[in-house]
């Protein structure tokens, strides 16, 4: 990158990396350092027109997400998955579709003042409102 002027790297961190859940210790230790590594490295590449920033997602709709209902009954995992929206203000779990806005933002020139940024999507998750 440094050679051909410049680049991108957008790095997928998780909400997890700012308020861990119980049982995912090792997921949320590595996703924090996700986050700390981004700030670092766009620090030390801002100067080589190389933008660092990262994405946040909180509850979204895929296969990591679905695994935590896809043992149990179908009636259990339906409860849980209320349960979860209760949580967010937004009152349901997102969808991947909704994370590409951001890497296509990251990705573009548009970002190119952009660096060592977090974009948190998570429904409000982390507003800790409910």
């Amino acid at each position: 990158m440094k050679k051909q002027g410049g680049g991108k790297i957008i790095n997928i961190a998780s909400i997890d990396g700012f308020n861990p859940e119980p049982f995912v210790s090792v997921y949320s230790i590595s996703k924090a350092g996700v986050r700390h590594i981004t700030r670092s490295f766009a620090m030390e590449l801002a100067r080589d027109n190389i933008q660092v920033n990262s994405i946040c997602p909180g509850p979204i709709s895929t296969k990591m997400m679905n695994s935590h209902w896809a043992h149990l009954p179908p009636e259990e995992a339906k409860k849980q998955k209320e349960e979860m929206c209760k949580r967010l203000p937004t009152c349901r779990i997102g969808e991947p579709d909704e994370i590409a806005g951001a890497a296509i933002y990251l990705a573009s020139e548009a970002s190119n003042y952009t660096t060592g940024t977090e974009i948190v999507i998570d429904g409000g998750f982390l507003l800790g409102l409910l």
